[in-house]
């Protein structure tokens, strides 16, 4: 058997490495939204049958060959049309196709080069817009996989096969794919194989050098990016919240966002302020018209805001993941100075509520980052919020949202149902929490919060009776348990009955504590709904009337040591884990991380440095101590016992060298002669001359045959090296 593989061989190897590339982007892809799921899913099933079957492509019909780009390009550009100026899903589909039209052909050299940009754009362009940890993962799998289609593509081209395509899958015609592979377990040189892999080593780490050192500039401030956005939210964070939809999303214990966070005393349960709804309409709650309307629109990656509060933490610093498809609404504290993106962005600042929103949501994880960001409880007023003073409660009809034609926010956070049913049941609340009067606004909410948690408990499943009043006022009369919805809800109406304006707001409160990275994890169980009341001396102050929520659980240290917050260390958070590290090694990395890495590196070295100077001067001072007394007392032990440890590391080393230089001498014998024998040459040049018996023993060894080699080659080179001269004899014809 030859010890070299033939032409349809090599092309049989190049063709599966051409497919395993196309299966390793297709399977990434989908990590992105982009309404291909059912063409990766054809596209991965064709290619893995064609792979099974490789000996049924050449039975295809040439003009099948020559109709289906006519068909492929008909069908791109009617997507192309039918997206209506959205280019991203009809290009990320046209890779799709053209992928999956390449991977089912027998290929040409030419045409593996094509497949190889066709994937590395499909894998770029998902890992771009994903920014998942799928895609390093991805690019170690499929860069040696790269590499060994150019070196066997390079190969093709040396042996004449540019032009081979059909023939080149002949070595499947009486063979599959797996005795081809034994073929090539056993026709492999190993030092091939030890080559290319320190090649993909060198250029990985190559690479990471890169990464780490390239200067970094912000170019997000002045170049758009593309996002994956989509249609479909969360209910609990919309414009409109009707009761119920916030449970829907308890019932979900996935991760909705991943919060990091740089700072001293971290609290253990954050409001995410999200959705602000003023509104009361149709048994729910629903943004007003006007708040929804006054909004200013921002479009750049950094966003400064006068919103720092007293008490504030100017170095804080959270950094927040928010998984895709949750809504277009972003969690915000109370009040921050500094919001960051990693690329530039549509925002919308809703000034009346102090909430943040993008034009959809994002369909991947979007990275945000705020500084000086606080959980105080209060937001600051608003002049607009100065038209509620004197302000009574409004009694409307709220079943037809034609009233917010006439009373528009801040007033609408002072409207109740009307209704006898309704104003029974609120009467009756207000008899025993009492009218504010003299009171002050937080000592009123505490009386509302007693009111409805007495006798009441938490639950998801509640049964509210049927009767002609709303929904939740009939709960309030019930008695019953609730969850945060209902208690929320009641308070907004009781308040604003009294006369207190209030609003619902709904997000996230707290979360679990990752046990490996110190994060918080918060799931959609974490999702939330509380109040804000108005307080014309203070601001808009936060309530959770919701049970268990009353208790502020501190920091999380502290809550951590109590039982106040929950500590996640289980193999599935170690695995989230993992995720985090991407992001904050990779995703975030930036010029600031750039400074503090090299500053790591150098304190390691001066640190380094600085032992191996006190370890070199305790030495000399040992040494010096050691000899002065051995030379007074003629005892030489000590610095025998001195000198033991140092002799010992470079004899261990010295040993260590002639050993590998043994062994890769005993296996590559045949090699090491022959470059012996080459040194020789050059530095006997002008001793030997071509003519000499020396000279030509040397060429013998050098490039002639095993066989012919003197006896005892090693001994005559050392020989030959020691005295040139006797080897100077005229050489016999």
């Amino acid at each position: 058997m030859s010890g070299r593989l033939d032409i349809y061989e090599l092309s049989g190897i190049r063709w599966i490495i051409g497919q395993t590339m196309a299966l390793v982007s297709l399977v990434g892809a989908f990590s992105i939204d982009l309404g291909a799921s059912g063409l990766l899913s054809a596209a991965i099933v064709a290619i893995l049958f064609v792979l099974a079957f490789p000996r049924l492509i050449p039975l295809l019909p040439a003009l099948f060959w020559r109709i289906a780009p006519v068909g492929l390009l008909a069908l791109i550009v009617a997507d192309f049309v039918m997206s209506r100026g959205d280019v991203l899903p009809p290009l990320f589909r046209m890779i799709v196709i053209l992928t999956l039209y390449r991977a089912i052909q027998a290929r040409s050299p030419r045409e593996d080069m094509q497949l190889l940009l066709l994937t590395l754009f499909l894998i770029l362009i998902t890992g771009v817009l994903s920014l998942e940890i799928t895609f390093g993962l991805q690019m170690l799998i499929y860069a040696p996989l790269a590499m060994g289609l150019l070196f066997t593509a390079n190969l093709s081209h040396s042996r004449n096969m540019a032009g081979i395509q059909k023939e080149a899958l002949q070595v499947f015609y009486c063979d599959g794919w797996i005795t081809l592979f034994r073929r090539l377990l056993i026709r492999v040189d190993r030092r091939t194989l030890l080559a290319g892999t320190g090649l993909f080593f060198l250029t990985t780490s190559m690479a990471l050098a890169l990464f780490l050192f390239m200067p970094r500039f912000d170019i997000g401030a002045a170049l758009p990016f593309p996002r994956l956005q989509t249609a479909q939210s969360l209910t609990g964070f919309s414009d409109h919240v009707k009761y119920g939809d916030v449970v829907d999303i308890l019932n979900d214990d996935a991760i909705a966002m991943r919060v990091d966070v740089e700072m001293e005393s971290i609290p253990a349960r954050p409001y995410w302020r999200m959705v602000t709804l003023d509104a009361y309409y149709d048994g729910g709650f629903m943004v007003s018209p006007k708040v929804a309307r006054e909004r200013r629109t921002l479009n750049n990656y950094r966003f400064d805001f006068d919103n720092s509060t007293s008490g504030t933490d100017e170095n804080a610093i959270w950094t927040l993941y928010l998984e895709g498809g949750i809504s277009a609404y972003l969690p915000a504290g109370d009040s921050f100075n500094t919001l960051r993106f990693k690329n530039r962005i549509e925002l919308q600042v809703h000034d009346l509520t102090r909430v943040l929103k993008t034009n959809e949501t994002n369909a991947t994880t979007l990275s945000l980052r705020y500084e000086g960001l606080d959980f105080g409880g209060t937001l600051p007023i608003d002049k607009s919020d100065l038209e509620l003073t004197g302000l009574k409660p409004i009694l409307l009809d709220t079943s037809d949202p034609t009233y917010l034609k006439d009373i528009s926010y801040p007033a609408t956070t002072l409207v109740v149902p009307s209704g006898r049913e309704n104003l029974s049941i609120l009467n009756a609340a207000l008899r025993k929490t009492g009218r504010l009067g003299n009171r002050s606004v937080e000592e009123f909410s505490n009386r509302v919060v007693a009111y409805l948690q007495s006798g009441r408990g938490y639950s998801l499943d509640t049964k509210i009776p049927s009767g002609d009043a709303e929904s939740v006022l009939r709960w309030v009369d019930s008695g019953i348990d609730g969850h945060c919805e209902l208690y929320a809800g009641a308070f907004v109406l009781i308040s604003r009955y009294a006369g207190v304006p209030a609003r619902l707001v709904t997000g996230y409160a707290g979360g679990d504590w990752n046990g490996y990275e110190n994060y918080f994890m918060v799931r959609h169980r974490n999702a939330h709904a509380w109040v804000e009341v108005f307080d014309s001396t203070k601001g808009w102050i936060r309530v959770d009337p919701t049970p268990g929520y009353l208790v502020d659980p501190g920091s999380v240290d502290n809550a951590l040591a109590v039982g106040g917050l929950r500590l996640d260390d289980t193999w599935r958070a170690y695995l989230d884990s993992l995720k985090v590290l991407w992001f904050r090694r990779v995703i975030q990395f930036d010029s600031t991380d750039q400074l503090e890495m090299a500053d790591s590196v150098k304190g390691v070295g001066l640190v380094s440095f600085d032992w191996l100077k006190e370890k070199a001067k305790a030495l000399r001072s040992s040494l010096n101590r050691d000899w002065q007394q051995g030379i007074r007392s003629g005892k030489w032990s000590a610095l025998v016992r001195d000198l033991s440890m140092p002799t010992g590391v470079v004899v261990i080393i010295l040993v260590f060298v002639f050993l590998i230089r043994q062994i890769r001498k005993r296996d590559h014998y045949e090699t090491f002669m022959r470059k012996k024998a080459g040194r020789l040459l050059g530095s006997l040049s002008g001793i030997l001359t071509p003519s000499t018996q020396g000279y030509q023993s040397l060429l013998v060894i050098r490039y002639g045959p095993v066989d012919a080699w003197p006896d005892n080659t090693e001994s005559y080179l050392k020989q030959l090296g020691r005295h040139p001269k006797r080897f100077t004899g005229v050489s016999n014809p």
